[in-house]
């Protein structure tokens, strides 16, 4: 991708503010040259001093209506209290109750959904509410709802079972313009096949827009049969109807059923089949594009999916030979020839980035890419120094709601990019240097946002007559062409301008203008700037202070002398400081802190502080003991398990480093049985160095089980379990030593010494010894790293027992073991070696014992971090970038940088009624799972990695991200 920088001396372009609004929000009031002007949401300018927004232009039917006023109505005691719903009158009428939503809102909430594509004129009663001019008592405006309508897209057919080929089922998606009941949505299709009405399942999305379905059971015939879809808008009073033809392949049939372009982000080839294919099999050579050297492709289920390596247009022959192969083996025996038609990419606009600070040595640079565009059209607000933490209440770094009562526009202008000497059919990146556009304000936030109009379009249309006036799109800056207009617009109430033309059907097609509307309305591309070299890092521990650390984002040094204030929601102010050499401050707290606010200089920096904003702190190292009311403590016991009857020698160590308890303090020793029932209870106040001695006992009879030792001091409680057991004691001590705590790949061999002893501390020489190993599959978690993934779910390790040693001890009672681990390619993470030993008394009676030590496979383990899903179920979203996250960590869990990772993406097919165990290595092994993509990163000095991927819809379903060591395995 080419990288082009836009001066200033290229800005050019007319503002031509024109657009369709399709969801409820506020707009803006435009002053207009006639008195008897008030048309669709523009009123009279005199309300401006009253109100500040209403809604207005084209809602969804499930939106509420809204006036906000430029000062507040009510207390703030009841903000969420009913309001006088009288104040509001509508004709056509709506039932309905109003409240206030906040201290200068009132927000009218219908009781029912509102009719599709109805207009509505409104009243609102001001001199109700306040003193105003007799000819301002009523607040005339109008909004519509969404005119209802509806697509059908099919998706083919596919096979519930790669292992049955008899049974198929046809999915789709239904789409609405606005939401639409699910219950409504099932009336409008149909389908039949072999003369019956087949079962549709249902899966409605929670916008009520998107709606998935299976068209269940197909049974294969010995010939060719079609199923029939039909749909019809009538019973929701929709003026849409369309049918479909979907074929259903005879039993045995194994050919090509549909091939089409997809021309997305990513442009490539769909090839369906009527069989599943084998995931395994190379196709390389199988397929070709005419005109291009070589293609990638990805197989999922019955879809092959055949990449360009790069962009293409126009018409294209696509040849498969034969050899491609199903499930089954069995392979194509002709050739296939089509010609496919690519289309030129959509005109589009996406981010480059998503941070927001900027330091000061990238200025400020707006990075972005864009295709099929000559020019953009940007806007820049500036959000006052002053009014960010007004800003920070409702939204993150980057959010956008209410910029209106914060900000103002600064610039607005056309940027072209024609004079860059790049394809512009190709998407490119570009970059605004801010600082050349406007005047930049210290401390201020930009929002920067792009959009793009049908004239700036380069996408080439059968018959398009446009000027070359309006192709060129040129004008002027905002501030050079109506400051009227815009006054207006920030500082009035909200209305919008929109096409009358605009059709939901055609919001996909580049030669209607409805296509534009829908980008704008539709297609957020904004980003927010911060100039600043000033990084916060705040952690409260569980006293409440807050400590706060300020470092140089250029160089990471430490920050003093940066003068750093808490704020509470309300803005006030909680506690004030000034870092010290080492870039720390501590900021006693007694309520909780909403935003921290740095400055030192000109530079400023923010710092949010609520739960959401917080981060996991399973990126950091944070083992370790927890300390109670300043106290730390633990419970030591001399063995790892006793028997009832065993006298218990336990001590608790104490450590009171703020010295909060009194000398003498008592010191409270409970134990408890397995049936909670406490059975020992002692009081010490004297200790030794922290040291407090407890002797205890339990009877011969006592139950076995799990004991609890608790420990009660200045408030703190210290538990230990204990293991009381009935065992046949062992008459022999058996010690095998390695010399390490753990054994790893790179020396796979190992070797340990035993020494036998008898209990009395006798030599045990001449005794015969034997001693086994087993490898156990175990989770690998690294303290440093807890919320990663460092198992392999896709590989399945199966345990086996192996003898080690089988002979007899020296005069001394000491053996040397040694072995060797053979690699294990199939480990999904660290193992366990259990060692189990035996040693035989000449009697016949024996001696065992046994322990484990962990065996690290290989040298390097890949943890994997997924982002996290959606708050109501967890899951990723199609059609969206998700970042996923990498370390590389050695065996003694420390970073281990600069690794090379291959990286594959699986989706699985979850097949509950033969494999109900969901284990994903039963999923790969089979033929169940398909590579539908693949990439590689490196890790940098701190063992750290990301990498993008995105799925795109409607291949939801279920995945796994496989991430491999090229080195390490």
């Amino acid at each position: 991708m080419n990288f082009f920088a836009l001066s200033r001396n290229q800005i050019a372009g007319l503002l031509s503010l024109v657009g369709v609004l399709l969801s409820g929000i506020f707009f803006t009031q435009c002053n207009t040259s006639s008195a008897d002007a008030r048309t669709e949401g523009n009123a009279d300018a005199a309300y401006s001093a009253y109100i500040t927004a209403y809604t207005s232009g084209t809602i969804s039917n499930g939106s509420s209506i809204r006036v906000r006023f430029t000062e507040d109505i009510t207390l703030p005691e009841n903000i969420g209290n009913p309001a006088n719903t009288s104040l509001f009158n509508f004709s056509p009428k709506i039932k309905g109750t109003a409240t206030y939503e906040d201290a200068q809102t009132i927000v009218f909430t219908p009781d029912d959904r509102l009719p599709s594509g109805e207009r509505y004129e409104a009243s609102f009663e001001l001199d109700a509410l306040m003193e105003v001019p007799g000819e301002l008592s009523d607040f005339d405006f109008s909004f519509s709802t969404i005119r209802q309508n509806f697509e059908v897209r099919v998706y083919g057919a596919e096979m519930y079972d790669d292992q049955d080929l008899t049974r198929q089922k046809v999915v789709g998606e239904v789409i609405t313009a606005d939401f639409m009941a699910g219950d409504q949505v099932e009336k409008l299709l149909k389908a039949v096949y072999d003369s019956g009405d087949k079962n549709i399942t249902w899966e409605h999305g929670n916008d009520g827009i998107h709606h998935d379905f299976v068209i269940e059971d197909i049974k294969r015939q010995d010939e060719e049969a079609t199923l029939k879809l039909s749909w019809d808008g009538k019973p929701v009073e929709v003026e849409t109807e369309g049918e479909r033809d979907v074929t259903i392949t005879a039993l045995g049939d194994f050919s090509i059923t549909d091939v089409s372009v997809v021309n997305g982000a990513q442009q490539y080839v769909s090839v369906r089949f009527s069989e599943p294919l084998q995931n395994n099999q190379n196709l390389r050579g199988l397929m070709s594009i005419q005109g291009v050297g070589d293609v990638r492709y990805t197989i999922d289920g019955n879809e092959v999916k055949v990449y360009p390596s790069t962009p293409q247009t126009g018409n294209k022959d696509l040849t498969i030979f034969p050899g491609i192969k199903n499930v089954l083996g069995y392979g194509t025996k002709q050739r296939f020839n089509r010609t496919v038609a690519f289309r030129q990419v959509k005109p589009n606009i996406r981010l480059a980035s998503s941070g927001t600070i900027l330091p000061s040595t990238d200025g400020l640079t707006f990075p972005f890419e864009a295709v099929n565009l000559r020019s953009v059209e940007v806007k820049i607000v500036r959000i006052y120094e002053k009014n960010i933490l007004q800003f920070l209440q409702v939204n993150n770094m980057n959010g956008s709601s209410e910029v209106k009562r914060v900000g103002r526009p600064v610039f607005h202008q056309d940027v072209p990019l024609s004079g860059t000497a790049a394809d512009l059919s190709e998407w490119h990146r570009y970059s605004l240097d801010l600082a050349d556009l406007i005047k930049t304000e210290p401390g201020a936030i930009y929002q920067v946002e792009l959009q793009f109009r049908r004239s700036q379009s380069t996408y080439y249309c059968e018959g398009q007559t446009q000027t070359m006036d309006e192709l060129t799109g040129t004008g002027g800056n905002w501030d050079e062409s109506d400051p009227e207009v815009d006054d207006s617009y920030w500082d009035g109430a909200e209305d919008y301008y929109y096409y009358e033309d605009y059709n939901w059907q055609d919001r996909e097609d580049p030669c209607t203008d409805s296509y534009y509307t829908y980008k704008r309305n539709y297609q957020e591309i904004r980003q927010n700037i911060l100039a600043s070299d000033l990084g916060l890092m705040a952690k409260r521990g569980s006293e409440g202070d807050l400590w706060v650390f300020a470092t140089d984002l250029l160089t990471t040094n430490p920050q003093s002398g940066v003068e750093v204030t808490a704020y509470n929601y309300q803005q006030q102010e909680l506690a004030t400081g000034t870092t010290d050499g080492e870039g720390r401050i501590q900021l006693p707290l007694e309520s909780n802190p909403y935003l921290l606010v740095a400055a030192q200089g000109t530079q400023r920096g923010y710092l949010k502080l609520d739960n959401r904003s917080s981060l996991s702190v399973s990126n950091f190292d944070v083992s370790g003991t927890r300390v109670q009311d300043g106290l730390k403590g633990m419970i030591y016991g001399e063995r790892g398990v006793w028997r009832p009857g065993d006298t218990l020698f336990l001590s608790f160590i104490l450590e009171d480093q703020l010295n909060r308890l009194p000398d003498n303090h008592p010191v409270v020793f409970e134990l408890s049985n397995p049936m909670g029932q406490v059975v020992n209870r002692q009081v010490e106040t004297e200790g030794l160095n922290g040291f407090y001695r407890f002797t205890t006992m339990t009877e011969s009879g006592a139950p076995t089980g799990t004991y609890t030792a608790k420990v009660r001091v200045g408030g703190a409680t210290f538990t230990k379990y204990l293991p009381i057991e009935t065992v046949k004691p062992n008459r022999l001590k058996i010690n095998l030593d390695f010399g390490v705590e753990s054994l790893n790949a790179e020396d796979a061999s190992y070797g340990g010494n035993l020494k036998v002893t008898w209990l009395t501390g006798v030599t045990a020489g001449g005794l015969r010894a034997r001693f086994k190993v087993t490898l156990k599959q175990s989770k690998t978690t690294f303290p440093r790293y807890s919320d990663f993934t460092f198992d392999d779910p896709t590989k399945s390790f199966e345990a086996e027992e192996r003898e080690i040693f089988d002979g007899q001890l020296d005069g001394n009672g000491e053996a040397t073991i040694s072995g060797t681990f053979s690699r294990e390619p199939d480990a999904p993470g660290k193992l366990m070696a259990y060692f189990r030993g035996q040693v035989f008394e000449e009697g016949g009676d024996f001696s065992i014992d046994q322990f484990a030590i962990p065996y690290y496979p290989f040298t390097t383990f890949v943890g994997v971090k997924m982002p996290a899903g959606d708050a109501a179920r967890g899951m990723l979203l199609t059609d969206t970038t998700h970042t996923v996250q990498f370390r590389t960590v050695s065996a003694e869990g420390e970073p281990s940088g600069n690794r090379n990772l291959d990286i594959e993406i699986y989706k699985l097919s979850w097949r509950w009624w033969w494999d109900n165990s969901a284990n994903s290595a039963n999923y790969m092994s089979g033929s169940s799972s398909s590579r539908i993509a693949s990439g590689s990163t490196r890790t940098n000095a701190n063992g750290e990695g990301t990498w993008n991927f995105k799925i795109e819809y409607p291949s939801w379903g279920r995945y796994v991200i496989v991430a491999t060591d090229r080195e390490s395995g």
